[in-house]
C-alpha cells in the first residue's frame, strides 16, 4: 500500500516537471528562433520593392573593353591598281584588343519600369591595331592605345522582377573625348579627339540586402570618322576612315 502512495506521488511529480520543462523550452524556442526561410524572402522582396521605388540612387563599376576600328579604304587602293602607290602595302586588316573602363553613375527613376542612367566614365582606356600587309608578304601591325573621358547618357528598362533577381535591357548615346594616345612609334595612324557613338545592351539585376549587383554586356558602335589624317605616311594614306567598335562586359554595384 505504502508502494503503491509512492508510486502515484513521484508519477505526479514527473508529470508536473515534464510539464513544466515542456513549457520552458517552449518558451525558449519562441524566442530564439528564426524567420523562416519564406518569411526571409518575403522581408528580402519588400526591401527590394523599396529600393526599387527609390527617385534616384548612385553606383560604381567597372568592367572589360574589346574593341577596334572598322576601316574604310580608298577607292583605288580596292582596286590594287598601283600597289607602289601606297608604298607595297596590299591588305589593311583590324585586329582587336583590350583594355580597362572604370567610373560611376547615377540612376533616375521614372516610371516601374523606365529609369534613366547618366554615367561618367572616368577612364576608359582602348587599344586598336591594323595589321598591314605588304607584296613581299611581310605583315606590320600598328596599334593606338587612347584613354578616353566619356559621358555614356541611357535609358533602362527593367522586367518584373522573379523574387530579389531581373533582367533590363538598356540603350542610349556616348559622348567620348581623347585624354591620351600613344603610338607605337612614329610612322603611326592617329586618331581624333572626340567621338560620338550609339550603345546598347543588356543586364542582370541581383539585390542583395546592403546593395545591388548587375553584370551587364553593352556594345558600342562609333559614328565619327576617327582618322587623323593631318601627318601624311604610308600607313594612313589606304585609309578614307576608322570608325570605332566596342563589346563592353561591365560590373555594377550600387545602392
Amino acid at each position: 500500500m505504502r508502494f503503491l502512495i509512492f508510486s502515484i506521488i513521484t508519477f505526479c511529480f514527473l508529470c508536473a516537471f515534464s510539464q513544466k520543462s515542456h513549457a520552458q523550452r517552449q518558451y525558449w524556442f519562441e524566442r530564439n528562433k528564426k524567420p523562416s526561410f519564406y518569411a526571409q524572402d518575403a522581408e528580402q522582396k519588400l526591401k527590394t520593392s523599396n529600393r526599387i521605388l527609390r527617385p534616384l540612387h548612385f553606383g560604381m563599376f567597372f568592367g572589360a573593353t574589346f574593341s577596334g576600328f572598322r576601316v574604310g579604304l580608298q577607292d583605288d587602293f580596292i582596286q590594287n591598281t598601283n600597289p607602289a602607290q601606297y608604298g607595297g602595302i596590299v591588305s589593311v586588316v583590324p585586329k582587336n584588343g583590350a583594355g580597362l573602363i572604370i567610373g560611376a553613375y547615377s540612376n533616375l527613376r521614372i516610371s516601374d519600369f523606365w529609369d534613366f542612367r547618366f554615367c561618367v566614365n572616368g577612364f576608359a582606356g582602348y587599344e586598336r591595331s591594323l595589321e598591314y600587309t605588304f607584296a613581299n608578304g611581310e605583315k606590320i601591325s600598328k596599334t593606338v592605345e587612347a584613354s578616353m573621358f566619356e559621358l555614356p547618357i541611357l535609358f533602362k528598362y527593367r522586367s518584373q522582377l522573379r523574387g530579389t533577381r531581373g533582367l533590363y535591357l538598356i540603350g542610349g548615346i556616348k559622348p567620348s573625348f581623347l585624354l591620351t594616345s600613344r603610338k607605337n612609334d612614329a610612322k603611326n595612324i592617329t586618331v581624333k579627339t572626340q567621338d560620338f557613338s550609339i550603345e546598347y545592351g543588356f543586364g542582370f539585376e541581383i539585390f542583395y540586402p546592403y546593395f545591388k549587383f548587375a553584370p551587364e554586356l553593352r556594345f558600342s558602335h562609333g559614328f565619327n570618322n576617327m582618322l587623323n589624317d593631318a601627318e601624311q605616311n604610308d600607313f594612313n594614306t589606304p585609309l578614307k576612315s576608322l570608325t570605332t567598335h566596342s563589346a563592353i562586359l561591365i560590373l555594377h554595384f550600387g545602392g
